[in-house]
Formats: C-alpha cells, structure tokens, sequence
C-alpha cells in the first residue's frame, strides 16, 4: 500500500492498544483483539490508516489503530481532541486526511500504565465468536490481510489479522448483529465487506447468539485498481512534500499516496468505479489542486477505475498559492514549539496548519484565493484555544481574504491561560481506569477536549476558554454504560458548568455501574406546537431489538396518560415547552433513556373569519381570532386558492379582477418563544359586482329647433363609461346618443328628456333620466346676401357665393340678365353666352327647410358682359430628343368645341408630314431642336396659336442591349453556347470570349469549345452590335464558374503472377485515356512498401504472409488526377 502519514487519532489509537497488548495474552493466531470500543483514539476512517504500516509495531498494534468510523467526508477539519463514543457518534469531527500532521500533537497524554488488567467482557454475558476464511490473490501474503468486526451502528469494534493459511477468528462478540470487512496491507489488493459487498450499506449481516461460535464467514479478495500520474510543482517547492488523496463521489476517503522524488504517484486498492483526485503540498507555498485543474471538489473531474488496471496519466500541476503571516504570543513559560496554527474554509472544513518560530512568527502557505479563519492552540499546556481575532469558536471568528501569490500579514495573537475542570471516576472494580475517558462539550453539544483518567481513576482538562460546558463519561474496553455529570442520561438533561479563565473547576466526579447498556439516540420531534396540533416522536437508532416506551412533558411535567409515540396538544398545554422522553429496555442490558430538545412554546390559535361585503370595490377584513395573548401577526390573501402577490395585510380592496372569485386569508401568528402557526379562513362566496351611486342628470340650452342641448351627467365615479340617449315626448330619438343634441325640427311641440347609462367592469349598469324640458320652439333661417365672383365676358365661368345659411338649409338659384331670368341658369356657377353680351346680371339664392321660413336673397348687378376670347396654354413637349424616340405633346385644356391643328418645327422649320400630336425622331434631326405649334378655332372665338418650348439637342440613338448568356457544362472539351438577347432590327454582332478577364485568341464565335489551358479559369463572352445611326454597344457575360477538368478514364488493375517471397508480380493497368501519365504503388496487406513504384515487385520475406495490392495513379493535364487499386493476391507464401 501507499507510504501514509498517520493523523493524531491514529497515533492515540496505536498509543492505546500497546499499553492493552502489554496486559493481555496473544492468541494463537498471533491475532491482536480488541474489545467493543477497546481504541483509545475515537472512531477513523477504516479506509486510511488500515493500510499503514505503524512504525511502532508493524503487527503488534496495526488492527489497534483501526477503531475508526467507517465513513467521513473529505475533507473536514479535525476536532479538538475528540473522544470516541461507544453509541456511535462519529466524533471524530470529519477527519479524513491521514496526512495532517497538525493532528499528531493535539493528545493529551495520559499516564503510562502498562500493568494494568483487561476487562475483556461484562459477566453477565456469554460471548461467541465468528470464523472463516479469506483467499488472497497470488504472491499476496495472508498474514497482511485483516478481518474487521464492525458494529450495526458502523464502529470498529475488533481487528485480527489471518493465521498463514489464511484463517482467521474473531472471539470475545457479545450477543448482537455485525458486519465483516477484510482488507490487505499490500498494495493493490481492493478491500471487501462479506457477501462481496463494496460498502458497509450492502454488506450482510452475522448474528452471534449468546455463546454462539459463527464459522463458514468466507471470502475472497481480488487486486484493485489503480490510479498513476506525475504531480509538478513551482520552482523552489520540493515535490516530495506532495500528497495525493483519492475520493469517491461521495466525498468518501479511498486511498493516498506520497509523491516520488521524480513526482510520480500511484494510489492503488481501488475497487471499479469513479473516484476524484486531490494533490496538496505540506510546508511549501503551493495551492492544492483537483484533477483536471479545478479548485474544489465539486469542480474536480471523475477518474474512471477498473479492477485489476491502472489507470495512468493523472496529471497535476500545484500552482504558487495565497499565504497568511503573522506572529503569536504566549505566556511566559510556554513552549513555543507546543503551538499549533491551524486554518479552516468557510464551511469549517480544516485547510492546513502550521507550527510558529521560536519568535513566535509563523506563515501558512499554500492556500487558494479565498476566504479562511484560523485556530490557535497549544499542546500540553493549560491555555485555551483562541480564533483570530479574540474569538472562542469558528462561527465568532473573523473571516481572512487570501490572493494567489499575496501574503496576509498581520494575523496576530495573543494567548492566555485558560480553565480547567478535574475529577474522580470510581471505577467498576476489576476495570482498568485507564479504559476510561473524559470528554468535554461547549453549548453547542460540540466535543472540545477529552482526557484518559490516569492510574489513581482521576482526570484533568486544561486549556477550557471562559463559558457553558458538559462532561461525559466513557470507557474504552469496558462495557459499561457511558453517563453525563450528575448521573444524566444524555447532553440535553447534563448539568451545565461554568468555567472562567484560570479557574480550576473540580469534584466533576462519576460512578460507573459495569453493566452493558443500550445504545440510543436523542429522539428528536416533529409537528406543528400549537392547541390541537400533532407531535411525533422520531426515537433515533437504538440497539437491536430494545423496547422503546415513551412519556411527554409539557414545561417539564408529566403529561397524564401521554405515553404514546405521538401527542395531540390540548388547552392545557399552552403557553408551555414540550418535551418527550424515550426510554430503551433490553433484556441483560441497563435501561437508557433520552430525551428529546424542548420545543417552542405551544401557540394557542384559531381560525380566522373574514368581515366586508364581497363586492367589487368592496373592502375585506381579516379577523384572526384568539390567538396566544401578544402574538404578532401575517396576512396572506388568495384568490381561488391562489397566493395574491403583495396582498400581506389584514385588509383587502377588491378589484374587477376578483369578479366571481373566493377569498380566504392565511393569518400566521407568532411570538417570541413560541411555535410559529398558520391557521387558514374558510372561504367567502363568490365575489360580485359593484353598485353605482349615480346622479340624475340635467339639461341646458335654448328649447328650440336648431339649438344645441348640453346634458351634465354628475359624478359616478372613476373609470366609467357613459352612454346617452335623448328622447322626445318619451320616445327615443334616433341617433341622438351624444352628451349633446341639436334640436330638429320634427321635435317642434314636443319636450325633451336626456337618460344617462353608467358601465364599470364588475358593476352593475345604471340608468338616470332629466327632468322634461319644455316644448320646441319652432326655428328660423340665418340667411345672407349672395356675392358674383368671375371675368364678365362671354365664355367666362362666374361664381355665386351664397354666404353662411342656417345648417342643413336646402338651396335654389336662379340667374338673371339686365333683371330678366335666364333659362335653365338655375346652378350656383353660370357660363356666360354670347345673348348676354352687354346685359347685366344678378343670381338670386332661395333657402328652405322643414320647420323653418323659406326665405331668398338676390346679388348685387355686375357691369355690362363683354366679348370672349379662347383662352390657350403653352403646349408641352415629353419624351426623349434621341434618334429612334417618339414625343408626346400636351396642348392643354382650351375650353369646350375648339377644333386643333398641329405642326412639329426642327429648328424652326416645320418638319414635312409632322402634322399628329407626336412625332417619332428621324436620323436627320440629330443635332437639331424640335419644337410644336397648335392652333386653335372656334365659332364666335379668334383663331389662336401656341408654341411650345424647344427640346433639348437631338442626340443620337443608343440600343437596348440585354446581358449575354453561357449556357453548356464549365468542362474541358465541352462545347459552350451564347445567348445575346434582342437588340432591336437591323443590327450587325460581333463575338469574343475570355478566360479570367483575357480575350481568347480566335474565339469570336457564338459557340466555344473549351481548352485545356483554361483550366481552373473563368469564362466570359462579350457581345458588341452596331446600326446606322446608333453608338456602337457591348455587353459582357457574367463569368462562369472555374473550368473543370475533365474525368479521366480508368480501369482497376490487376496482378499477375504467383504470389512467393523470390517472385516478381507484374501489374496490367487496363484501359486508361490516351495520353495519361502512370504512376505505381506496390501494398503488403494496405501498407505501401517502401520504394515499390515500379510495374512489377519482386517480393522479400518482409511480404511473407502478407496479402499484395498495387494502386496504379493516372494524370493528364486538363483531366482530374485517378487513382484505382486492385483486389489483394493471396498470402505471399514463404
């Protein structure tokens, strides 16, 4: 097994059994056993230093040091000087890195006595024994292999080793049921529990009656795996300080290793399955590392093991790590050398340690970036423990900010004497006092300090900081019954004791019965502590088959007939501290009982009501109840059953949201020193909706036809919508919805009344209708005198403009000359005709509506009509002045019957045959302007001409040339097509084509077979047509893809001749394209061989058994390079 550096529990351990060996015989094995609890150091891991080799006495104490636990996290800090606990407890506070030497100092050694007798078993009890045995792998020795009796709550109770032919016999079991676990002290062999289970959990129980001897308890051990690696570290560090630690993935301890002078490691043992890999540097400023490079365990990567197989390469590189410096002082007459500085995590797991100078100054290197507390004590000496800075314990200490590569300096201490509590423990007679131990625990239930008595049965604990502590009573060896200060049972019913610095409590005396006990753990309960609420007791594990009885106490009484497992509170238990005892019986064993932490006080309370109308808007009050007198409380609302967000006090509005839901209230009340309790309302009916207080409304205006009515509503509330409806004589108006209404006229005579209808989500609707106004006045037109706009000359159009009339006022015209109506001029515009040349007009405007008086206005005379004339625009030309191009003209509007005549001019000149309203472009206009004259006539009017504006130059004319097309396979040899497009009539095309941007020498034709050298190119083709008249125009291609070249033809080959070492083979390729180039290469069962490129192989004996192929690898340029193999020849024969 790996080289292990042994914790202080283990040295205890080993230190405890050595003074048994001394007092007991050897048994004929050479076994070494121990009784039931017999270790003097507590309870290790069994999977540490079960495979250490003591250096004090290889076979003497080895099964000695194993009284450990069976399972620990890792890895955890080490308690002050934990004691073992024959009930089970693991006290040994987490330890799971046998390579923390900070642990070796911390026993308070007890005084060396080697003479003394071994009590091996109670009297009253009949012991059996149990037997098998173990098959070892080959060249393993069996009596390197131990057999471990393990008790039903995990404890080491025994440890033998096995006789040469690998039998063995564990004697002196009390009555009980136990588990077997075997492992081996060589290197790779993987520990087993019996019925080959890997863990305690799976493993199969024995059963020893009283006196009975177990045989046949057989098993066989097979070689574990392994995990290697090399661990490197920064320069200055020594590798050797290195220590590589293995655990499972329940951060369960598996094995360790040192590192080698060259680095290298190997952790063997393992069982299959996955592990993660852990590598710390003691005494060296290097930070410890997981594989693959993570900072913790949770963050490490699984290493996967097999049975029998190493797994290698496990690699680690330690970093430079954070360091904390500072220096301690101490009482004069203290052995700085005595001083341990210890250094925790966060989560109290123990980090590293180190001893200070002889000055007192000190440095903890090699700590990750985080943040840490540190301890400090001092070995054999009455000084009390102290954190940084002036605390008693880890959750008061001062948290410490550590860098990668930076020193936090400055953490000083001073250290001071401490208290002491001493006594006396009557031993039962014929019990070796020193098989006794005494262990001290703070408030917290936490073992601080523990101590062996010495010969005279009297003890000492030193080194106490001021505060609350409880002592308890144990034996190791002995079976007899453990007790706390003045004969209690357990922690919560111990006698507390005050302890101030410097003082010296003593008379802490005990008396020990001698009999067996019952192992039994404080019960713990569960329920809600209030009136009419139900605890259950949970009595914890208790040894096998022990009758369990129960009574309760409310405030420390009794509680009549409440003997059951469970307890319904009633009134009478109000205001008062629960608690329950368990008291365990065992036929041949002393009665135990425990009892169980008080709980709060029972709350009275009751279910809460809920007041208020459950309306929308409505409000809801919450009514708790009778509650305990002085109890606060918390308000939950909800809605269907639903947790109202924020709804937390003990009122609640309700919204249009709740419409139709139920609501109850969950009222939590509490008190100081009280259970905290929720009771929950019933729930109300389903919410409704709102009601309006909602006014009658009013109306205001003139009560007459053509009047606006104004109604006012009142105030309904927020957020209401409102709909109106106006009635007359009762009868609703159509289409009079609005908050006002203009008077019509078929209201005449009637009254008139307004009704207002409120709507709000979750409210009921409502309605309020006015008073009645009086009746409607008849109304009358508002009536102006119309104006004459416009030229007063025959043709002109003139305009009437009537003025602003009553609205909805229906209007008719009538015009007159010289006071004489005019027939069918009855528009509002009027034409003015040649008959009214010096006549004068006027226009006459009637206006009516129903229930109005029809009334008429007339204009004022305009001046004597004059003579017409056609009013003509400037015509425009549009289009392009490009040869080939048409032009349109706009004449314009020159009024109605004109007759129109059209002339298109080139630079002046009328053009022969111009004569439409557009013009198509000549070649022989080129350069000139183009211009267009209209003319218009019309009876009664002067002929008028018109001339536009001249066009630009003519320019000449330009194709519309569309972009050419490839078509055809982008190949060597292939042939490709051009597509041009229409260019128009007439037109002359020339061809060339390109490769990569240059013109191709001699392809001007559409078509083009491609070449060789074009390979890997791109082509274009560029199209360029010419036309009398025109520019002469080109158009390129978009370029293709790049050529392709062309697929080669081939044929697999084949292999003559016979296939012996001595003979050539000679290869026919087929048929290939013409002109290729060949290439050869000859295969020995797919491998080329060397210098095989030829036709032909003369085979060696390197072929021999070897099966041939030859790849043949044709090439031409502007065809794709082939190779092809042919099928393998046989084996070449010798």
């Amino acid at each position: 097994m790996s080289t292990v550096k042994f914790s202080w529990r283990t040295l205890v351990a080993l230190f405890g059994a050595l003074v048994l060996i001394l007092g007991m015989a050897v048994s004929p094995a050479s076994a070494v056993t121990l009784d039931e609890g017999s270790s003097s150091s507590g309870q290790t891991a069994l999977t540490q230093d079960a495979e250490a080799t003591p250096t004090v006495d290889a076979t003497a104490t080895s099964e000695a040091s194993e009284a450990e636990s069976l399972s620990t996290d890792a890895p955890e800090a080490p308690k002050e000087v934990a004691s073992p606990d024959l009930q089970g407890q693991d006290d040994l506070g987490g330890i799971t890195d046998p390579g923390n030497p900070a642990d070796v100092r911390q026993l308070e050694s007890p005084e060396p006595v080697v003479d003394a007798p071994i009590t091996v078993a109670p009297m009253n009890v009949s012991v059996g024994s149990i037997s098998g045995t173990v098959t070892v792998p080959a060249g393993v020795d069996p009596q390197r292999v131990s057999a471990s009796l393990i008790s039903d709550a995990g404890i080491l109770l025994r440890s033998v080793m096995l006789s040469a032919d690998g039998t063995y016999t564990v004697p002196r079991v009390n009555p009980g049921s136990y588990k077997m676990r075997f492992e081996s002290y060589d290197d790779n062999v993987a520990p087993l529990w019996w019925e080959d289970a890997s863990d305690f959990d799976s493993a199969g129980w024995v059963t020893v009656e009283d006196g009975q001897a177990i045989s046949g308890i057989d098993v066989t051990l097979e070689n574990g795996g392994s995990i290697s690696g090399v661990v490197a570290v920064p320069e200055g560090v020594n590798v050797q300080d290195g220590y590589v630690t293995v655990y499972t993935t329940l951060n369960k301890w598996a094995g360790s290793s040192e590192v080698a002078a060259d680095g290298s490691y190997t952790v063997g043992g393992l069982e299959s399955g996955s592990y993660k890999v852990q590598v710390r540097s003691y005494g060296a400023n290097a930070s410890q590392r997981w594989w693959d490079d993570a900072s913790d365990f949770q963050s490490a990567t699984l290493v996967d093991v097999q049975s029998g197989q190493d797994t290698p390469s496990i690699n680690v590189t330690l970093g430079n790590g954070g360091s904390i410096s500072g220096t301690v002082t101490v009482p004069e007459g203290i052995d700085m050398q005595n001083v341990n500085i210890e250094v925790y995590d966060n989560s109290n797991r123990w980090v590293s340690y180190q001893y200070p100078n002889v000055d007192g100054s000190y440095t903890v290197a090699g700590l990750d970036t985080g943040s840490y507390r540190v301890k400090f004590d001092v070995f054999g000496a009455d000084i009390a423990t102290q954190w940084w800075d002036g605390a008693s314990n880890f959750a008061s200490a001062t948290p410490i900010n550590v860098t990668d590569g930076q020193d936090t300096e400055n953490i000083d201490v001073t250290l001071s004497k401490g208290g002491s509590i001493s006594g006396e423990v009557s031993a039962l007679e014929g019990v070796n006092p020193w098989s006794y131990y005494v262990g001290v625990y703070d408030s917290n239930g936490d073992e601080v300090r523990f101590v062996y008595l010495n010969s005279a049965g009297s003890y000492r604990v030193d080194g106490l900081a001021a505060g609350t502590y409880k002592v308890k009573f144990d034996s190791l060896g002995a079976a007899v019954a453990s007790q706390w200060w003045e004969d209690a049972s357990d922690f919560e019913s111990a006698t507390p004791i005050e302890v101030e610095a410097g003082q010296v409590v003593s008379n802490i005396n005990a008396l020990h019965d001698g009999r067996v006990h019952l192992d039994g753990t404080v019960p713990t309960i569960d329920g809600t502590v209030k009136v009419g609420g139900t605890l259950v007791v949970d009595p914890g594990a208790w040894t096998s088959d022990a009758t369990l009885s129960y009574q309760w106490f409310a405030d420390g009484v009794a509680i009549s007939a409440a003997t059951n497992s469970t307890l319904t509170l009633t009134a009478a238990e109000a205001d008062k501290k629960i608690t329950v005892k368990v008291t365990g019986s065992k036929s041949g064993y002393t009665s135990t009982s425990k009892t169980s932490k008080a709980t709060v006080k029972v709350t009275k309370s009751a279910q809460p009501t809920i007041s208020g109308d459950t309306k929308v808007a409505s409000v809801l009050t919450a009514v708790p109840g009778a509650w305990t007198a002085g109890a606060t409380f918390k308000y939950q609302w909800f809605a269907d059953g639903v947790a109202i967000s924020g709804a937390t006090k003990s009122t609640l509005k309700l919204a249009l949201a709740d419409l139709g839901k139920t609501f109850s209230v969950e009222v939590t009340g509490s008190k100081s020193g009280y259970a905290k309790v929720v009771e929950t309302s019933a729930a109300t009916g389903k919410v409704t909706e709102g009601e309006f207080s909602a006014p009658t409304p009013t109306i205001s205006g003139t009560i007459q036809v053509g009047k606006v009515l104004n109604s006012a509503r009142g105030y309904w509330g927020s957020d209401v919508t409102f709909e109106y409806q106006w009635f007359a004589d009762g009868v609703a108006i159509d289409g009079a919805t609005n908050w006002q209404f203009t008077v019509k006229p078929e209201q005449v005579g009637k009254k008139l009344t307004v009704r207002v209808t409120g709507s709000k989500p979750g409210y009921a609707t409502t309605s309020k209708t006015s008073a009645a106004t009086v009746a409607v006045a008849p109304g009358a037109l508002t009536a102006k005198v119309p104006t004459i706009s416009g030229t007063i000359q025959v043709g002109k159009v003139l305009n009437s403009a009537r003025g602003v009339w009553t609205s909805g006022s229906t209007f008719a015209y009538q015009w007159f000359a010289d006071g004489e109506a005019i027939y069918g001029a009855t528009n509002w515009q009027f034409t003015v005709k040649p008959e009214q040349a010096g006549k004068k007009l006027t226009v006459r405007v009637t206006g009516s509506k129903p229930g109005y008086t029809t009334t008429s206005k007339t204009s004022a005379a305009t001046a004597a009509v004059t003579s017409g004339e056609i009013d003509a625009p400037i015509p425009t030309i549009s289009g392009t002045a490009q040869v080939g191009l048409s032009l349109g003209s706009a004449r314009g509007y020159w009024g109605e019957d004109v007759t129109f005549e059209y002339q298109w001019l080139a630079n002046g000149v009328a053009i022969e045959g111009a004569t439409n309203s557009y013009y198509m472009i000549k070649p022989e206009q080129v350069g000139k302007k183009i211009t267009l004259q209209v003319t218009g006539s019309k009876d009664g009017f002067v002929t008028t001409s018109r001339t536009s504006a001249a066009t630009d130059t003519v320019a000449p004319g330009v194709f519309t040339a569309p972009t050419p097309t490839i078509s055809g396979t982008i190949q060597v040899g292939k042939v490709l097509n051009s597509a041009r497009g229409y260019w128009g009539e007439d037109v002359t095309y020339e061809y060339q084509w390109f490769a990569d941007g240059a013109a191709i020498d001699g392809a001007t034709n559409w078509q083009f077979t491609v070449k060789p050298e074009q390979l890997g190119m791109k082509l274009t083709v560029q199209v360029t047509g010419s036309k009398a008249g025109y520019v002469t125009a080109s158009k390129m291609s978009e370029a293709t893809v790049e050529v392709a070249a062309r697929p080669m033809t081939s044929s697999i080959p084949s292999i003559s001749g016979i296939a012996r070492v001595g003979n050539t083979l000679g290869s026919t390729r087929g048929s290939w394209t013409s002109g290729s180039t060949f290439e050869y290469q000859w295969f020995a069962d797919g491998v080329a061989i060397d210098g095989a490129t030829n036709s032909t192989l003369t085979l060696t004996s390197a072929e021999a058994g070897k099966k041939i192929t030859v790849a043949v690898t044709g090439s031409k340029f502007g065809y794709v390079t082939t190779t092809e193999t042919s099928q393998e020849t046989v084996a070449v024969a010798e």
